[in-house]
């Protein structure tokens, strides 16, 4: 049974606290045509009531659609397998083989969990639930490999400012964007969106600004006037004791530097334009202040089961409908509508706009403090950022849609890119407004990480569903054997009526360890028998096991020699085929990195873009200079404006330096193979065949310097054992000479 507190809540006191704020004046049965969204938006000015609520409608009426076509409306539950939902045939198998079942299915295997496969698939799994990670293993390495190719090194990109003539500028630009992608976590974000894509086929990302800050009062010296009023700066803010002052400068005309002006003034170092008093008077107040604790782009994995696109749709971009769902705690609204002033109603003209705001609260305390959305459903949501939102105060929490869709709101025929964030329970408009006025690249704020691209759709195909058949089939073999031999055992035929002590006793139970006299005449071997029922599948099984192992780690790539010894492989114990198994992997695994490559540089390229389009202050930060002298590293500071990078744009790249150093490390072997071999020629065979070496190290590298390299008339030098393609302890192990002997001149 529940209870509630005699206290009121934070909301119900705001909630209190507004009473005396009337209705807005849609809510009248006078104007029911008016709008609901309380913001003021170059979109919302053009819709009338009737235009905003059809939009509105036809956005939720389209997440219902895209649930049902993602299958969200069965697995959205962590426990979905085993829910009452699932009451046919049927349904299970629309569950199971839709896209959100499916990746839900495959996270859940790679987390080694598959409860679910005894209510989904039934059959041994009810009797035997094992799980071998052969597609685990596999995605493990895989992910492994490529966040070592992307993020190993370090830098591990460059951002190169365009239209930048000033080369120590655009150095500057480049070290403030790796020290501030470093402080916001930006590797470990797209780290985890490689491992969502080589898992489920798929990883959305959203880029957006964000500034988490905390507003409060403390005692500080300020200076003041002769009437004990604040001198505030040009941005409205109090000067303290600590603030710095500095001589007045202006711009020479020549040199284009500040110079000081010879006036003797003295302004305010922070702002640049507020003039020192004659007379310095201070005293000590509370003042309100605000700390910025974050602010700058953040890029989460938004987790799969809230991200809803339509199945059809090429991209992100282009699609008719994509929604983002989020739980919002109601108080945080409140917060940052009270931080954001729009609460105030001293103007006039804004009174519409606060009655609009407070009802649109009033509205959403209608919700209850459930968790809404899938991250907060789940216990595990994988490496998914969760967005905040599960209520622990009992506060009312509401699930937003933040959609985005191309629709003619306006009625002139033309489909527009909008954004609506919409409450879903009461159909109640937070805010919308057209794309390009929302995001710094008039883009929707998504990017779709993805491996093994689908032709024509936006998303995947990831390595558990690449070996979810072997995976499958691998799993009923070693379950199999283990039920088989769960029933494997020894049976005992007892007779007691041949002992003395049965006789004695018609019921006497075998004991181990007991001792028994025979009766006369009676035999040990008739008295007590013992068959055992003996497993005779293992060694079939076994091979059957070895075969699909071996056809998996061949088609992954990502094998090493114990993956070989495993699968039963006899190559993998000779340095040729280590070699050889080493090359394919390499060659196999380069289109998951062109699959990669370029969302995560958008991603990058986002990033930057949104963190110097909001930089709205001079930033100092630290970078690693090498000592011209000493040749040590050094940390140096430098500090950037928002003048600086005003109106920038990039050209960003993934250095990609591990991944590029193993391809040149292979081909310096290749063409030192070539050279080697061409200068073990005869002397009057070289210039017969130099076209043809040099054929060779142009097709591994157009940029060898052949003709430096292949010059005919050198003298032939002696073979090597690594040129003879043989291990030196081969070579040595052939030779029937001991050392220090001779050979015979035969």
């Amino acid at each position: 049974m529940s209870t509630t507190s005699a206290q009121p809540g934070q909301l119900e006191q705001f909630i209190e606290r507004t009473n005396h704020v009337p209705e807005p004046a849609e809510r009248t049965p006078e104007a029911t045509e008016a709008r609901r969204m309380p913001f003021k938006t170059a979109l919302a000015e053009q819709l009338t009531g009737e235009q905003e609520r059809v939009m509105v409608e036809h956005a939720i009426k389209r997440l219902g659609e895209l649930e049902q076509e993602l299958g969200r409306d069965l697995v959205l539950n962590q426990a979905w397998a085993a829910s009452e939902k699932l009451s046919s045939t049927e349904i299970i198998q629309r569950a199971t083989d839709s896209f959100m079942g499916k990746r839900s299915r495959y996270e859940d295997v790679f987390e080694n969990k598959v409860d679910w496969r005894q209510y989904l698939f039934g059959g041994i799994f009810k009797d035997s639930n094992l799980v071998v990670p052969l597609s685990r293993r596999i995605a493990r390495q895989m992910t492994a490999r490529a966040q070592n190719y992307f993020f190993e090194t370090d830098p591990w990109f460059a951002a190169e400012p365009e239209g930048v003539e000033d080369t120590k500028l655009a150095d500057k630009i480049d070290r403030f964007a790796k020290f501030k992608l470093g402080q916001l976590g930006s590797k470990k974000n797209k780290e985890r969106a490689i491992k969502r894509a080589f898992i489920q086929g798929e990883a959305v990302v959203k880029t957006t600004h964000v500034v988490r800050d905390q507003l409060f009062n403390a005692y500080a010296q300020i200076l003041i006037d002769a009437e004990d009023n604040p001198i505030l700066d040009a941005t409205g803010g109090f000067i303290l004791d600590t603030d710095k002052w500095q001589e007045e400068t202006a711009v020479d005309p020549a040199s284009g530097q500040p110079v000081p002006t010879g006036t003797g003034k003295l302004i305010l170092a922070r702002d640049g334009v507020t003039e020192q008093p004659a007379t310095m008077l201070w005293a000590e107040k509370i003042i309100p202040r605000r700390q910025v604790i974050y602010q700058g782009p953040e890029s989460p994995v938004v987790y799969f089961k809230d991200f809803l696109c339509p199945l059809t749709a090429r991209d992100v971009q282009t699609a008719d409908t994509v929604a983002h769902l989020y739980d919002k705690p109601v108080m945080e609204l409140v917060d940052l509508y009270v931080k954001g002033g729009m609460l105030d109603a001293t103007e006039k003209d804004r009174l519409e706009a606060v009655q609009r705001t407070i009802q649109l609260i009033r509205d959403l305390t209608s919700n209850t403090s459930t968790p809404k959305a899938g991250a907060n459903q789940n216990d595990r949501p994988g490496d998914e950022q969760q967005f905040r939102g599960t209520s622990t105060s009992g506060e009312p929490v509401a699930e937003m849609a933040e959609i985005y869709l191309w629709f003619d709101a306006n009625g002139d025929g033309i489909l527009e890119n909008i954004m609506l964030v919409v409450d879903r329970k009461n159909k109640v408009p937070v805010f919308y407004d057209y794309v390009p006025n929302v995001t710094i690249d008039g883009l929707r704020p998504f990017e779709v990480v993805r491996v093994n691209e689908i032709d024509g759709r936006w998303y995947g195909e990831g390595v558990m569903e690449m070996f979810e058949s072997t995976q499958n089939i691998v799993d009923l073999l070693v379950n199999r054997w283990n039920h088989s031999q769960s029933r494997a055992g020894r049976v005992d035929f007892w007779r007691p009526d041949l002992t003395l002590e049965g006789r004695s006793n018609p019921n006497l139970v075998m004991n181990w360890g007991g001792t028994y006299t025979l009766a006369a005449n009676a035999e040990p071997e008739k008295t007590l028998h013992s068959v055992y029922l003996e497993d005779t599948k293992f060694d079939h099984l076994e091979r059957m096991f070895e075969f699909f192992m071996q056809l998996a780690m061949n088609e992954s790539g990502v094998q090493h020699a114990n993956d070989g010894q495993t699968a039963g492989m006899d190559t993998q114990k000779l340095a040729t085929g280590i070699r050889n198994i080493e090359k394919a992997g390499q060659e196999m695994f380069a289109p998951f990195i062109s699959d990669l490559e370029p969302s995560l540089q958008a991603i990058l390229k986002r990033e930057l873009l949104v963190l110097f389009a909001n930089l709205d202050r001079t930033e100092v930060f630290d970078y690693l200079n090498r000592d011209t002298e000493t040749g040590e590293e050094i940390k140096q500071l430098d500090q950037i404006t928002p003048d600086e990078v005003r109106g920038l744009t990039l050209n960003v790249n993934l250095l990609l330096t591990r991944y590029k150093g193993e391809q040149q490390l292979v081909q310096g072997e290749q063409a030192s193979a070539i050279v080697e071999r061409f200068y073990m020629l005869p002397v009057q065979i070289q210039p017969f065949v130099a076209q043809f070496y040099k054929n060779q190290l142009k097709a591994i590298d157009p940029r060898i310097d052949t003709e430096t390299l292949i010059q005919p008339g050198v003298a032939q030098i002696a073979p090597t054992a690594a040129s003879a393609g043989a291990p030196a302890s081969s070579t040595k192990a052939a030779s029937p000479l001991n050392p220090g002997q001779s050979r015979p001149n035969l």
